[in-house]
């Protein structure tokens, strides 16, 4: 069961989030947990539409 209208609400704040933390990584490239972060955020915001969520 797709629930694109989920995952399409999700990517704008998220993406947000990304670039945001992704400055910090700018500012203090040593900290393995804003990489962390990064790949994170990054993997769900690459979700596809098509993906069902469970509910």
């Amino acid at each position: 069961d797709p629930n694109a209208p989920q995952l399409v609400r999700m990517v704008k704040p998220l993406a947000s989030l990304h670039d945001w933390v992704l400055d910090l990584l700018r500012e203090h490239p040593d900290q393995p947990a804003l990489e962390q972060i990064c790949k994170t955020l990054k993997m769900l915001i690459d979700i596809p539409l098509s993906t069902p969520l469970v509910q």
